[in-house]
């Protein structure tokens, strides 16, 4: 009596597990088993497959046939096809390569259950307008069986990505969520624009202000409401851990009062050169001529606090009181020369 292959044993285990189809965690493995294996075989097309009889993942070289080869991982010419198949060979067919998998199948199969590839096809499953193509989605990162981020969008404008994986009322990331036994998913909508796509992607916590801080690094400054601080960081790290890999844009979170701090910090310094430019002159100067004096004391501390009026107005910082002040200081030299000549 023959006896059931341990694989197909497990898939259908998990299947039911699940309560999905045994297609789609078999899909899930044949996309693990070909991620699994570019790292092998990096240059060729590669494509994996279920054997349903023999109950064996199987891996394939795919190669185009083609009149002239200018890729020969890629392509084989007619006359190789033809002498290896026969005149059925003919220019744009497929052939495929046999290619092991004894040290990855194994790992292809580990994989399927925590890879993001597993969630995609339960999206799949559950989201016609994603199954037609309608919807696409761009990308998926998961910390199994806690939470997930997937990036969404439409090829069709007056289709919502992100409400057509929601569903009517949850129903259908519901669904997904309770196959998954409660892992969190957060449904973001993809952008082009990285600022627009890091603000989605931090959700459900909602941005003030998102900004560039080095375009080639890659780095980006978040500013969020104080209470929407421990939102946008998650449990750990969590939230902005997974927002970072889903956009690849390295992220830096800030309440409004942190920033703030930071805005006044890089104010002080001309702050105090504004002040200390408006010190009084020596004595013998402010005898040399009123007129000349009072011109230098009311000028020479413009610049200073002009620059740092315009950068604290930038930050949203009433600087007034400080420049009243810096203002006053460079009167007095003006004073105390007038007192010397009368």
């Amino acid at each position: 009596m023959a006896t059931t292959n341990p694989l197909l044993q497990q898939i259908d285990a998990i299947a039911k597990e699940k309560g999905v189809e045994p297609e789609i965690i078999i899909s899930a493995v044949q996309d693990a088993l070909e991620a699994a294996a570019r790292k092998r075989y990096k240059s060729e097309a590669l494509r994996a497959r279920f054997n349903t009889d023999s109950g064996q993942l199987e891996l394939y070289a795919v190669k185009k046939i083609v009149e002239e080869v200018t890729d020969a991982s890629t392509q084989i010419s007619l006359t190789e096809a033809q002498e290896l198949y026969g005149d059925e060979a003919e220019v744009d067919m497929e052939i495929e390569f046999p290619r092991p998998t004894e040290d990855l199948g194994r790992i292809a199969a580990l994989l399927s259950r925590t890879d993001p590839a597993l969630l995609i096809k339960l999206f799949e499953q559950e989201v016609p307008e994603i199954y037609d193509g309608t919807v696409m989605i761009r990308g998926a990162v998961r910390e199994a069986g806690d939470r997930a981020k997937v990036a969404v969008y439409s090829r069709e404008r007056d289709v919502d990505p992100v409400g057509a994986c929601v569903g009517m009322k949850g129903t259908r990331v519901q669904s997904i969520i309770r196959e998954l036994r409660g892992e969190k998913i957060d449904i973001v909508e993809w952008s082009e624009d990285p600022i627009l796509f890091v603000t989605n992607a931090i959700s459900p916590a909602k941005a003030q202000r998102v900004s560039i801080v080095d375009d080639a690094e890659k780095v980006m400054e978040v500013v969020v409401e104080d209470k929407q601080l421990s939102l946008a960081i998650g449990k750990k790290g969590q939230n902005v851990r997974l927002a970072a890999k889903l956009t690849g844009w390295k992220i830096d979170i800030k309440s409004e009062e942190e920033k703030r701090r930071e805005v006044e910090a890089q104010l002080e310094p001309l702050l105090e050169a504004g002040e200390s430019s408006g010190e009084q002159p020596a004595e013998g100067e402010a005898s040399e001529g009123g007129g000349e004096l009072e011109a230098a004391g009311s000028s020479s501390p413009a610049e200073p606090m002009a620059s740092a009026a315009e950068a604290g107005a930038a930050a949203g910082i009433d600087t007034s009181a400080q420049a009243g002040e810096a203002e006053d200081a460079g009167e007095n030299p003006s004073a105390a020369g007038d007192a010397k000549e009368g």
